[in-house]
């Protein structure tokens, strides 16, 4: 997760820096600045996934600042910080559908739980994203799609196609969808020629090579996370099980790839 923090007054912005450090136990890069027309410039090179601001700030305030980064559609999660319970900020804020308004000092846990929050939705940014040109790897060339499939598998197979990033079993799939367990695991080997498991690996992979190739400002732990996995290991075990390389590796061979819908 990229944060982005805002405040002209830098021991109120090293507070913030090392409260977020102390107590979030994720991926996270953050970025620190004291003057809102830098950063307008540093949200414009790392698209961050969370702006901290501070409204009062000298040259350009933080809603204005808010409203650039809006327009030019560099970030779409704020947490306005203010020393002031001015209505009319809090009216501005609220037009630009900030996550939160708070007040100095700042609650600790409440600022927490917001970005802890914003951290839960990443993933669901990318699940709706087009398919972009892939490289030309055995493994992501399977096409899991025939209209003969009964009507039941391809309802399941378009739900994980959705919900990839969660924590899908077998048993959650079959009670979804009112089926039996061993019925679901046979439509998967009879028509797919694989098993449930290996379909899950199939889509999060895939996903997993897109990000690597398009998302350069993405780590590698980041992507897990959005793809589904619990962690960076995993995604390297299911990268090295299913194709006999690493994300890094796909990074090296790969970026930046020809995209002929952007040519």
């Amino acid at each position: 997760m990229k944060i982005l923090i805002v405040e002209d007054e830098m021991y109120i912005l090293n507070g913030i820096l090392s409260v977020i450090k102390k107590n979030i136990d994720f991926p996270c890069k953050l970025v620190g600045m004291l003057d809102s027309g830098e950063a307008l410039k540093k949200a414009q090179s790392i698209h961050p996934d969370l702006i901290i601001t501070d409204i009062v700030m000298p040259n350009m305030s933080g809603l204005e600042f808010i409203e650039k980064v809006k327009t030019q559609k560099l970030c779409s999660n704020f947490i306005v910080i203010s020393a002031h319970e001015d209505f009319s900020f809090a009216q501005k804020a609220i037009k630009f559908r900030v996550v939160d308004y708070l007040l100095k000092p700042i609650d600790k846990v409440r600022l927490i739980e917001n970005i802890e929050y914003i951290y839960s939705q990443i993933p669901y940014k990318y699940t709706g994203m087009q398919n972009r040109v892939m490289p030309d790897i055995p493994f992501l060339s399977i096409k899991y799609e025939d209209h003969t499939y009964p009507a039941s598998l391809k309802k399941i197979l378009e739900y994980i196609k959705c919900n990839y990033v969660k924590d899908i079993s077998l048993s959650e799939i079959s009670e979804r969808f009112s089926l039996n367990t061993s019925y679901v695991s046979t439509l998967f080997t009879k028509h797919l020629g694989e098993g449930f498991v290996y379909y899950i690996n199939y889509v999060r992979i895939k996903k997993a090579v897109e990000l690597l190739i398009y998302e350069e400002s993405m780590s590698v732990p980041e992507i897990a996370y959005a793809v589904g996995y619990s962690s960076e290991r995993r995604l390297y075990r299911a990268f090295n099980t299913f194709m006999n390389i690493t994300p890094g590796d796909i990074r090296k061979m790969y970026y930046p790839i020809s995209d002929p819908t952007t040519q």
